[in-house]
């Protein structure tokens, strides 16, 4: 593992992987608000707070580096132009970018360029992909602080709740993250999930009956956001493989199983 992590953007996913390696190394990461700064320094991590494009000189000198942040053309160019000299790139992108696609989704599957939504995630992976990022596309993403756990008092099954959605946690994906951090890849693109996608009903009606509340109504899938219109059953057969990853939570079960008994 590299002196250092540059975080590019400090979102859930950033904070998870500072948390995984909050004693092994020094943590960096970038903010435009200065109000963020205590909570950055509160995870462990030395802010850097961007007044503008250019990032700190030598600060991405061999170091590992994980970019989190939505797309934005202008940010990605300038902030991946400065990461010639980095040990690691990780670029977590979205299987959002596979848009109107359904069914059985790996990385040998096309991605749907002609979706706006999808285009603007497509564009930012391939300016990364030049400086030799490894791209990890990511599914629905929960742990206690984010998930579908929050959100049953206003939730709304999308559709008939047939359509198939994939998730990872978010302490895997930090793992996951690390891996490729210690790997010796280059210019790699993953998809990412657990080992059990599951209609929305399934998960829904599950996550209600072990919390002791009522399933919630339908609504038509032109009523929900488009990231819950999908029906995709993403294979991450390959990335566990390769990475040699055993995952904590291998199904939503034991994920949000751990997360429902921690809050007892």
């Amino acid at each position: 593992m590299s002196d250092s992590i540059v975080l590019l953007g400090v979102g859930n996913v950033a904070l998870h992987v500072a948390k995984l390696h909050a004693t092994r190394c020094t943590i960096f990461g970038t903010t435009r608000s200065s109000e963020r700064v205590p909570l950055l320094e509160a995870a462990g991590i030395r802010p850097i707070l961007m007044t503008g494009e250019a990032l700190p000189e030598q600060l991405l000198v061999d170091a590992n580096v994980l970019v989190s942040f939505p797309p934005d053309e202008r940010t990605d160019n300038a902030w991946s132009s400065q990461c010639s000299d980095c040990k690691r790139i990780v670029y977590i992108s979205s299987t959002g970018v596979y848009g109107k696609i359904t069914g059985l989704i790996n990385e040998d599957s096309p991605v749907d360029s002609d979706d706006p939504r999808a285009a603007s995630r497509i564009d930012a992976e391939n300016i990364w992909r030049q400086q030799g990022a490894t791209i990890l596309r990511c599914p629905g993403l929960y742990a206690s602080e984010t998930g579908m756990h929050l959100r049953l008092s206003h939730l709304k099954i999308p559709g008939d709740g047939r359509n198939y959605v994939s998730r990872i946690h978010l302490d895997d994906l930090a793992r996951i993250i690390a891996a490729c951090f210690e790997s010796e890849m280059e210019n790699c693109t993953y998809v990412v999930g657990d080992l059990k996608p599951s209609t929305h009903l399934e998960t829904i009606t599950w996550l209600c009956n072990r919390m002791g509340v009522d399933v919630p109504g339908f609504a038509d899938l032109s009523e929900v956001s488009p990231t819950l219109r999908g029906n995709r059953q993403i294979d991450a057969s390959k990335l566990l493989h390769e990475l040699n990853i055993t995952l904590q939570y291998p199904t939503y079960r034991e994920g949000y199983g751990a997360i429902l008994a921690a809050a007892d």
